[in-house]
């Protein structure tokens, strides 16, 4: 199994289409990262739904005929000025950060037989007992960044979160897809931050009401480092959950470009041999977003991040993310 976050995205909707119907170079690319590394089942991050199935069918090889494409909350307006920046129809008022309806969203592409899918997109944030919603700093009152109406109307997923239950060879085997918001753009209020570590403490809760024999892997770019970076608690609470298992795929392709770089990696105290993104060298520098972290109910044969070391921080890559992916069987 794997998870991509492949920045598959255009700036219009139904651009990323036309473009890999055209032979998109970009999409080609990604294309041969899956037939180099051959996952039976990949979550691809940052695609646009229209154009999943026919990114699926340009992919050369053994064939993903099963597919899911789940609804994504960015680009669905609310109508509301979430962001405050004195508009309520622009990228940050949506359910989540947008351009259009789709914008970033998700797919899973499956050579097994995808059985059942249940999705939480809609669930208000502010109704969960455990949310920790932002505060405004200017004001004494707690957790008040957004209005009752907005609080009404903002869901928690600001993409969605998906169980999806697959016919596996070693059985029934939920994917917990996701992709939380990024712990940052945003002021002192720490708005997503707060909603990131809260979209990952879904899974926390999720698995808690999961069946003790039940096999799943968590799948996604969930944008939070347990070491560097700006996420709070939430990656650390999953990492360490008694059910799961990080199995910290590497590669020696992080190594060398942190080296190389320098600059913000020279501060970070995380290994880079554990990073799964190439981002900006002067302020983030390259970070652990990406995970595969399967169920203790699963055994792990190998696992790894698609970073050689001939690329190292090379801007020949198709994303500024590394397909991370993860070889199990059943205990």
């Amino acid at each position: 199994m794997a998870t991509f976050n492949a920045s598959l995205y255009r700036a219009e909707a139904g651009a990323l289409r036309s473009d890999i119907v055209a032979g998109d170079p970009q999409a080609a690319a990604v294309a041969r990262v899956l037939v180099e590394v051959d996952p039976d089942i990949v979550l691809i991050n940052e695609i646009d739904p229209d154009a999943a199935d026919v990114f699926a069918e340009a992919i050369p090889g053994r064939p993903y005929p099963h597919r899911f494409v789940p609804p994504s909350n960015t680009g669905v307006p609310t109508g509301l000025d979430l962001d405050r920046d004195g508009a309520s129809d622009l990228p940050g008022d949506a359910r989540g950060y947008g351009r259009y309806r789709g914008q970033y969203g998700m797919a899973v592409l499956s050579r097994h037989p995808i059985r059942e899918t249940r999705c939480f997109g809609d669930l208000p944030w502010a109704s969960l007992p455990w949310a920790r919603l932002p505060d405004d700093p200017s004001t004494p009152a707690p957790a008040d960044y957004y209005s009752a109406p907005a609080r009404a109307v903002l869901p928690l997923s600001s993409k969605n979160h998906c169980d999806v239950l697959v016919d596996a060879p070693l059985g029934p085997l939920h994917l917990l897809i996701s992709h939380p918001t990024p712990p940052a753009f945003d002021g002192p209020e720490d708005r997503n931050g707060h909603r990131n570590r809260d979209e990952i403490l879904f899974w926390v809760h999720h698995i808690d009401s999961m069946p003790p024999a039940a096999r799943f892997v968590v799948l996604g770019d969930l944008n939070a480092d347990p070491v560097d970076g700006d996420a709070i608690s939430g990656i650390a609470a999953l990492l360490s959950h008694p059910r799961l298992i990080d199995p910290q795929p590497r590669s020696a392709g992080g190594v060398v470009a942190a080296s190389s770089q320098a600059k913000a990696n020279a501060t970070h105290r995380g290994d880079p041999a554990l990073d799964t993104a190439d981002f900006d060298d002067e302020v983030v520098g390259n970070l652990r977003v990406d995970y595969a972290l399967p169920s203790r109910t699963l055994a792990v044969r190998d696992a790894g991040v698609h970073w050689n070391e001939n690329e190292g921080a090379s801007a020949d890559t198709p994303s500024d993310h590394h397909l991370v992916w993860v070889d199990v069987v059943a205990r």
